[in-house]
């Protein structure tokens, strides 16, 4: 019997079009369309036989593993994934490990009897482990995309943003202003369990930027300290404007930190951004709706997860063979809370 293979080695389309046709997708051009149906008469290839076909192989459905679909900046790369799979006639599956690496091997497992299409992966807990499983799947003849970190190896597919040159991209931007006394919002656990996380190269480009500007006795890094990002933002910034009066500005590592910042600085009775400047770092629509509304480092969010998308896709259907890797670069949304450092009387 022929299978949904056949009918599209005949029309001359991918997996992918045919099962859209079948499906009654309206985004089809009516020249692929006939194609694929004058192969499946010719062929006796039936909606039926597509159906069991799908069942032995979910060549359209596409494993999406991410730490969680709770945070802001998780929800804005979930949708611009999911947008753009179920835009092409794909059906994303996505995955939420939590962080968890058990977790995430059990995901991988499924998805592999599954037989699904593809896999994008946003690496949540160990990125050795989780390069492991993409491996594994990349054996099994499963195309995988990294999305937002990736390990450093040419054979894998990954989009990602600049981020060390985000973190020189701040620092530069606040001494351009005159700021002098800076202190840093990173969460120290992020940086000691993954030192080639986004966050990491983040600091690293700050840091470097500081030195070069000859500022580097001024940077303040911010302590240790439990709580999630808005609730460690506002805990840490609080202390660190305690202890160091002196600052007057804070770059914070993502716009939730930031948030936590702004909302700090006010209970600490400075007026922002009069006395302290606060710049975030994502460019997620939260930071629009801050007061005032807080300038951010923009790693463009909807592009890297529609970038991943369709990355995945091209390798579904066969216009990219190869590994490829895209990064973007980000930059700075200038709004109320950044500006020139306050004189000093």
């Amino acid at each position: 019997m022929a299978g949904i293979k056949d009918v599209a080695a005949r029309a001359g389309v991918s997996i992918s079009t045919v099962s859209r046709v079948f499906n009654g997708h309206e985004n089809i051009s009516d020249e692929k369309r006939k194609a694929v149906l004058e192969a499946a008469d010719v062929l006796g290839y039936s909606a039926n036989s597509l159906a069991a076909s799908l069942r032995r192989k979910s060549s359209n459905v596409v494993g999406v593993l991410l730490a969680s679909q709770g945070s802001p900046f998780g929800t804005m790369l979930h949708t611009a994934i999911g947008n753009t799979l179920s835009d092409r006639g794909y059906l994303p599956m996505v995955c939420s490990t939590l962080g968890e690496d058990d977790r995430q091997d059990e995901y991988v497992r499924t998805l592999l009897e599954m037989q699904v299409g593809g896999v994008i992966i946003r690496p949540s807990g160990s990125l050795s482990i989780t390069t492991r499983h993409a491996a594994n799947l990349e054996r099994e003849g499963v195309p995988v995309v990294f999305v937002e970190s990736a390990p450093r190896k040419k054979s894998v597919s990954f989009v990602v943003s600049a981020n060390k040159v985000g973190g020189q991209l701040a620092i530069r931007r606040l001494w351009e202003l005159g700021h002098r006394k800076i202190g840093i919002m990173i969460m120290p656990c992020d940086v000691k369990y993954h030192p080639n996380r986004p966050v990491s190269h983040r600091l690293e480009g700050a840091l470097e930027t500081a030195r070069e500007l000859g500022i580097a006795d001024g940077i303040v890094l911010s302590p240790d300290m439990p709580g999630e990002r808005f609730d460690y933002g506002y805990m840490a910034a609080k202390r660190m404007l305690r202890e160091h009066p002196e600052l007057t500005a804070i770059f914070a590592m993502t716009d939730m930190m930031g948030t936590g910042a702004l909302y700090a600085a006010r209970e600490t009775g400075l007026s922002v951004p009069e006395d302290i400047s606060v710049l975030g770092y994502d460019g997620l629509p939260l930071s629009e709706m801050t007061f005032p509304p807080m300038a951010t480092v923009s790693q463009s969010v909807d592009l890297m997860g529609q970038t991943a998308a369709d990355l995945l896709i091209n390798r579904l259907e066969g216009s990219e063979t190869k590994s490829v890797q895209r990064t973007l670069n980000p930059h700075l949304i200038e709004r109320e809370s950044l500006a020139p450092a306050p004189k000093t009387t």
